[in-house]
């Protein structure tokens, strides 16, 4: 587990009016990494978020059961409020293929307790929504989750969120962005396919904040992309050709 970014963006303001896209109030990550199993992602969680006091939704970890017929395929859904829909199927042999192409997300939104005007611990389920998600008592009902006399699919792993009777699948090399919106009264979980996120935090690794010494590079490509868009509104010149850049 590694951490790629800072926990708090301090040039963006918090959300008053529940859009949830594009501002954050905070947010952090944990890189998954192979041969980890169900108990070190939960550590990795409680260690990571233990800092991170606007998230406050109850995840646990699971694993899948090894393969069964036809390798185990269960409906994914997307919701939004009390609407599930059926989305796509997912079985834990084809869960890196799932990962790497599908939108896999929650948002979930908390009710303002009276009493102290902060979010509480009880759902709005109106308001939360996701895509690619498993429904928990289908899994069940399936035996797809793995019990104690169970060999587990090996790197495949769900997070459990009881409340919305819902499980996010993930792999070990997911990527998780945990984000707290609106002084957490919105808490999200994004999955990223960990190849691609690496890929782009090394080519655009300035962009993504992964160094605080990167700041000056990041305002002089501002100010060469501003000078070229100027030139080619003024002039109509190609400015690659013009500044030879």
């Amino acid at each position: 587990m590694s951490k790629n970014n800072d926990t708090m963006n301090e040039n963006v303001t918090s959300n008053t009016n529940d859009n949830l896209e594009p501002k954050w109030d905070a947010e952090d990550f944990i890189t998954l990494r192979k041969g980890m199993s169900a108990d070190d992602i939960h550590a990795a969680f409680e260690g990571e978020l233990a800092g991170f006091g606007d998230f406050h939704l109850p995840v646990q970890v699971c694993d899948f059961r090894a393969s069964t017929s036809r390798n185990g395929q269960q409906i994914v859904y997307s919701f939004r409020g009390d609407q599930w829909e059926p989305a796509d199927v997912w079985s834990p042999g084809d869960a890196r293929v799932f990962e790497q192409y599908a939108e896999i997300r929650l948002a979930v939104k908390f009710r303002i307790d009276d009493s102290t005007n902060e979010p509480g611990m009880e759902l709005d389920k109106r308001e939360c929504f996701g895509d690619g998600l498993l429904l928990a008592d289908d899994a069940s009902t399936h035996r797809m989750l793995r019990t104690g006399i169970d060999d587990s699919s090996e790197g495949v792993y769900g997070l459990v969120v009881t409340p919305l009777n819902a499980i996010i699948p993930i792999t070990d090399d997911a990527v998780i962005r945990f984000r707290s919106i609106a002084n957490g009264r919105w808490n999200c979980i994004d999955i990223f396919f960990g190849v691609q996120w690496r890929h782009r935090h090394r080519k655009y690794a300035m962009f993504y904040r992964n160094d605080k010494k990167d700041e000056p590079l990041i305002w002089e490509s501002i100010e060469l992309y501003e000078k070229q868009l100027r030139m080619l509104i003024d002039t109509g010149v190609n400015p690659k050709i013009a500044l030879a850049n």
